[in-house]
């Protein structure tokens, strides 16, 4: 993400409970993506562009 210009946070994110449901370790942690107001379309849509070629392993 970050070599396409996007960041995002990585950790369990103070939600342990969530972090259980997802059967994900404290320790390991998760990624988020924040996306907020000020995020424009074109932006939410380039973040799913990146995220669909990180999938396919582009």
């Amino acid at each position: 993400m970050s070599d396409r210009g996007i960041g995002i946070r990585d950790g369990h994110m103070y939600a342990p409970r969530l972090m259980k449901r997802l059967g994900a370790s404290l320790d390991v942690g998760v990624n988020r993506a924040s996306l907020v107001h000020y995020n424009t379309v074109e932006e939410i849509h380039e973040f799913g562009k990146v995220l669909r070629d990180i999938v396919r392993g582009q």
